[in-house]
């Protein structure tokens, strides 16, 4: 039923952007450009290159004319010849032409001659100024489409985590004289329905009104739907050799960096060191992040990268990237179940870690939230079971672990246990809030800053505490005879500081 529920409001989430694009765009002749985030401005190449020229002397035509005249010289063709070879081309013609001995300058005078010279010129700079653009050059263009739908693929090919925005540009006059279309347009070109904007000043500004931002957890489901009703894809976009030569070599980095990622997420699995297990993990995330800028498409990426912040216990960013690989059709259950053969229980057990029931949820656990009964599996799961029995302290764990998930129950307070030899702590997203210590005899314990401490002094503590240091909270310690009950009010505070509910 939550399946179906998830799959009609995706297609409304689709159904409702390219409404909103249809319907921004009924009063006019329009173009569209997608960008995969949203940047500052809506800028060509050669503008980000010069950003940060802040002189006004500085024209950025002049740049460009700089550029093209490296170009063609580059290319064998003389940027100031072009009036010469008109010349020279109807002198070879003339008499084919039905035109007598003299020069041609003499029929159509020098003024139109040269009209003409400056017009095939000005045409060869536009051709290579596409040329250069079509292979990834620096330009003073700005790429836009004619089709809203290509657009919203280049919207969603990049930048996963990141929401993107299709811009929605009305032809006027001065838009229409800063249009560029090549003359001999290329394959790519064509499948692209590609015009190229021209703006003096290297950017162009934009309305709120005329941008369509695409939500980022809905951009593989627009990539999804563009290949299967539009057969619009990398494929059919990049659909030249330059093309396949280009996401070639990006695919091969992008496969380096991704097994690079592997190589140091087993390696974290594998240490015994805390320190360096981070460490490697930390490592793999990174190159992870690699892969996905170089090829947002390896959908195994996201998932080893959520798998890699679930170790780390970042349950956010796991959530973030677990749902994108979902979405982008890998079995998420089936992956973890090949490293977890008993899925959230054996992981829990074996990691002494107890996952938030979304992310548990999301990794096949048919548990739907903490319960008693998970707390005593796993304090007599095989990683800390022994090790409790070995010193006596798993009838108080117990008995206090239970007052504290009754309470928390009964509350309704949103909070994650878990467990290590030192403590057994409930959570707030990573912060522990109250919990057990396990130095000696278990006690009740509480975490919060030095100050918020000192404050609540007076009317929450008594002398019966004691302060330690773990890490940048102190934490009071209760005596072995203080119950729950005796502390439930502090206990509240805690919790409803921690979640920044105190006002």
């Amino acid at each position: 039923m939550q399946k179906k529920s998830t799959s009609k409001s995706n297609a409304a989430a689709i159904d409702g952007i390219i409404k909103e694009i249809k319907s921004k765009s009924t009063d006019g002749d329009y173009i569209y450009r997608g960008e995969r985030k949203v940047y500052e401005k809506v800028s060509s190449s050669l503008y980000r290159e010069y950003a940060e020229i802040d002189i006004e002397e500085f024209d950025l035509i002049h740049a460009q004319k700089e550029m093209l005249k490296i170009a063609r010289n580059h290319i064998g063709e003389s940027p100031v010849g072009a009036l010469e070879d008109f010349i020279d081309i109807m002198n070879k013609n003339k008499e084919r032409m039905g035109y007598r001995e003299e020069p041609m300058e003499r029929y159509i005078g020098e003024d139109i001659a040269e009209t003409i010279g400056e017009t095939i010129a000005e045409t060869a700079e536009r051709e290579i100024l596409t040329e250069l653009q079509h292979y990834g050059g620096r330009t003073n263009l700005i790429d836009f489409t004619t089709d809203y739908f290509i657009a919203i693929y280049f919207a969603c090919s990049g930048h996963p985590e990141e929401a993107g925005r299709v811009i929605l540009l009305k032809k006027n006059e001065d838009i229409e004289n800063m249009i560029i279309r090549p003359r001999n347009p290329w394959h790519r070109i064509i499948a692209q329905k590609s015009v190229f904007l021209h703006p003096p000043r290297g950017y162009i500004e934009v309305s709120e009104d005329n941008t369509i931002s695409i939500p980022a957890d809905i951009k593989q489901l627009l990539l999804d739907y563009l290949r299967k009703y539009h057969d619009i894809s990398t494929e059919s976009i990049y659909n030249d050799l330059y093309g396949f030569i280009r996401y070639q070599n990006i695919h091969q980095n992008a496969y380096v960096q991704f097994y690079m990622g592997l190589t140091f997420q087993l390696r974290a699995l594998e240490t015994k060191s805390p320190e360096k297990k981070e460490s490697d993990y930390k490592k793999a995330i990174g190159h992870y992040n690699d892969t996905i800028n170089l090829n947002p498409d390896i959908d195994q990426a996201y998932y080893n990268r959520g798998e890699c912040w679930l170790h780390l216990q970042e349950w956010e960013k796991t959530k973030e990237d677990l749902t994108i690989a979902q979405n982008m059709g890998i079995d998420i259950v089936d992956s973890f179940r090949n490293a977890y053969e008993d899925g959230v229980k054996e992981f829990e057990e074996k990691k002494g870690i107890v996952l938030p029931p979304d992310i548990a949820r999301i990794l096949g656990d048919i548990v739907e939230d903490w319960t008693i009964e998970r707390f005593y599996e796993l304090l007599s799961s095989q990683k800390y079971g022994e090790y409790y029995e070995s010193r006596n302290q798993t009838e108080k764990l117990s008995e206090f672990g239970t007052d504290l998930i009754d309470l928390v129950e009964k509350k309704q307070w949103e909070l994650t246990p878990q467990f290590n030899k030192y403590y057994f702590a409930l959570y707030f997203g990573r912060r522990r809030v109250f919990g057990v210590s396990l130095h000696g005899c278990p006690k009740l314990t509480v975490w919060l800053p030095d100050d918020v401490l000192a404050e609540r002094n007076n009317d929450l503590f008594d002398d019966r505490y004691t302060y330690t240091y773990p890490d940048s909270h102190r934490c009071g310690i209760y005596p072995e005879h203080v119950t729950v009950t005796d502390i439930e009010e502090l206990l509240e505070f805690a919790y409803l500081w921690h979640a920044d509910l105190l006002v």
